[in-house]
């Protein structure tokens, strides 16, 4: 996507019509993200997170971290940086990541996502 950062979306749906409806998604262009990450990186907001993750078992083989918004009212699933990655830029938001980090990493965590999705799907039915 030529967007400089956006936001991942998917549409509704449940367990129940999942086989039914086609998997649909948006990105959601979001100049303010990109000023945000790229420009004033914050690393202490969901650094937390990211150290309950890198401890224990929410770290999935260590290609991502799945954890609950600030809000508490979503599951955000984000990529750990690799220590071998000293640009943080790579891990400031989606698109930054898709474009930068290693093919690998990018396609297992993706498979995290799915996984992810699946599980809500499975116990919201």
């Amino acid at each position: 996507a030529p967007m400089e950062a956006f936001f991942f979306e998917t549409k509704g749906v449940t367990y129940s019509d999942a086989n039914d409806v086609p998997f649909e998604f948006a990105l959601v262009e979001s100049p303010y993200l990109y000023n945000f990450a790229d420009a004033k990186q914050d690393p202490d907001t969901f650094s937390e997170r990211f150290r309950e993750c890198n401890e224990s078992k929410n770290s999935d083989e260590n290609n991502g971290c799945v954890f609950t918004s600030l809000g508490g009212d979503s599951v955000l699933v984000a990529p750990l940086g690799l220590e071998t990655t000293t640009n943080t830029n790579v891990y400031g938001h989606l698109a930054s990541f898709v474009r930068r980090a290693p093919n690998e990493q990018i396609i297992q965590f993706w498979k995290l996502v799915m996984k992810v999705f699946l599980q809500r799907l499975q116990e919201a039915e």
